[in-house]
């Protein structure tokens, strides 16, 4: 066995070093270089180790279960860690035991406003999906809140140890300490070891993790349009391995979802779909002349969404203020028309263009171009 661990800050390896290794492990790297993660607020500094308390009960699904109060604090700490901007998505991993609570979790994210855009980038995964693995921070939800104290696989400590030590910077968990308590062989040693630590949370920072307002429409996109989960492949489906059926938020096909056309959702297209999939709709990119089309080499043919012909530039038209504040009775007369001869709004101007003064044969030249009036004209 290896006694030497380069992974995680000192404090996150003092209690699985003494509980499950008989204090054998050692710690090869120092504090410094394991500061804890910005946005947090964290009990100890020094001790990036904390424990959130979650009021709320378990909800069944199927024979796994979810806690959707967890869920909410869960979504706090991501919204305050990733707000501060020192840790990305990909920096961060949740932890639950229960697969209906990472399911539900993921489907949060999905239009979470600071993830919704790459959802499968902060990874959300099982205690096993997890084995091998290391984060910068680690959230634990496990999910497990009830009266009778019924904790199921929880109390494998196997599993407790694999669960704490994988983040190298920051760890934090967010239970129901009564019910989690009732395990004396893993969880209740852990909550007694935070508890003399003093790495338990305020009641202020337990107050903010369970503000349900992150769960509102000022904190996800479009939450109420179920389309957006569905246009995303399920990568568990992909491997033959989504266990959801039918009640999987992600698709299962690998057909196109008409979505609301845009340019972003049109650069998502697949590269490989076919262009009778493609929806001519017509966007701001539709005046632009297609780079491929000029090469000969555009596959979408009618379908692309940008234009297959070279457009003549249109003449400048003069936009008309509403109401108007010029007319031709108080204006003066156009200065372009003094002294170049000629005005490109022609009688679209809102400067009367008079008679004028001018040199010999200068009056008789053509200075315009495409039509527009020219000096000569007003020299008669």
């Amino acid at each position: 066995m290896l006694d030497i661990q380069y992974r995680m800050h000192p404090s996150i390896a003092a209690f699985p070093s003494h509980a499950f290794y008989d204090g054998l492990l050692r710690t090869g790297i120092s504090e410094a270089a394991r500061p804890a993660p910005k946005g947090f607020p964290w009990p100890d500094r020094s001790m990036p180790v904390a424990f959130a308390q979650v009021d709320g009960l378990e909800e069944p699904d199927g024979s796994s279960y979810r806690n959707h109060s967890e869920a909410i604090a869960v979504l706090n700490v991501l919204r305050d860690v990733l707000t501060a901007g020192e840790l990305r998505a990909e920096d961060i991993g949740v932890i639950s035991p229960y697969s209906a609570q990472v399911h539900h979790i993921r489907h949060q994210l999905n239009t979470f406003r600071w993830t919704h855009q790459d959802p499968h980038a902060l990874e959300v995964s099982s205690v096993d999906g997890f084995q091998g693995r290391e984060k910068e921070l680690i959230i634990v939800s496990p999910a497990r809140a009830n009266s009778s104290g019924k904790v199921g696989f929880l109390s494998d400590p196997r599993r407790l140890n694999v669960t704490i030590t994988r983040a190298r910077r920051g760890l934090i968990v967010c239970g129901n300490s009564q019910t989690l308590a009732v395990d004396e062989r893993c969880w209740r040693p852990w909550l007694i070891w935070v508890q003399n630590q003093g790495l338990v949370t305020s009641a202020e920072t337990t107050h903010h993790l369970t503000d349900t307002s992150v769960v509102e429409s000022s904190c996800h996109v479009d939450v109420q349009n179920p389309r957006i989960m569905k246009s995303r492949l399920c990568p568990s489906f992909e491997r033959g391995q989504c266990t959801w059926g039918d009640r999987c938020f992600y698709s299962h096909t690998r057909e196109e979802v008409l979505l609301p056309r845009s340019l972003t959702s049109a650069a998502k297209v697949p590269i490989g779909s076919s262009a009778s999939q493609r929806k001519n709709t017509p966007t701001p990119r539709s005046g632009i002349v297609c780079p491929d089309w000029q090469r000969g080499q555009c596959k979408w043919g009618s379908s692309c969404y940008n234009a297959h012909e070279v457009r003549e530039p249109v003449a400048p038209t003069r936009r008309l203020l509403q109401p108007t504040i010029l007319n031709q009775d108080q204006a003066g007369t156009c200065s372009s028309w003094v002294t170049t001869g000629w005005c490109k709004w022609g009688s679209e101007c809102f400067f009367p263009h008079g008679k004028v003064k001018s040199e010999p044969g200068l009056a008789a030249e053509d200075r315009s171009e495409g039509g527009k009036r020219r000096r000569k004209d007003a020299v008669r």
